[in-house]
């Protein structure tokens, strides 16, 4: 809108109270509709992170050999390991340590903390870095472990 020019004293005139407001929701009216296209922009730049993490974690999930393994749709070969995984220290059985486990599906994995057998990881990122053949950990990159723990939390 523009205002009236007063020629005579050369000003402008000041707006009356319903073309102020009116110019008020105007200006409102533009700053929600930027906002609000701010506001899907970073919806969709956060989609577009996470479809990323998940794909950089699924390729670390087979780069570091966890496909071997965890496999299928139900993510476990059902098979058993000697993984040399465990503290001796923490076993629950009587008899001593197994020499072999099954292997767990993955499904699910991030509500169900402890993890191994004898619950010496505490939490997904512990368990790269356990002893035994799930040593990875050392020799992964940071943001490859927290893609791989995003891949773990999100597969279906």
């Amino acid at each position: 809108m523009i205002r009236p020019f007063d020629t005579t004293y050369n000003k402008i005139l000041p707006l009356t109270s319903d073309e102020a407001l009116r110019r008020r929701f105007m200006i409102l009216d533009e700053t929600i509709r930027a906002n609000m296209r701010f506001g899907l922009l970073l919806e969709v730049l956060d989609k577009v992170a996470e479809e990323a993490a998940f794909i950089r974690g699924e390729h670390a999930f087979r780069r570091w050999g966890c496909a071997a393994c965890h496999i299928g749709d139900s993510y476990t070969d059902q098979a058993q390991h000697n993984s040399g995984i465990g503290d001796p220290s923490l076993e629950r059985r009587m008899m001593g340590p197994l020499p072999a486990f099954d292997t767990p599906t993955i499904l699910g994995a991030w509500a169900t903390a402890p993890y191994f057998h004898d619950g010496s990881a505490p939490n997904l990122i512990d368990t790269f870095f356990s002893t035994g053949f799930h040593n990875m950990g050392p020799a992964m990159d940071p943001r490859e472990v927290e893609d791989l723990v995003y891949f773990m939390r999100a597969v279906p």
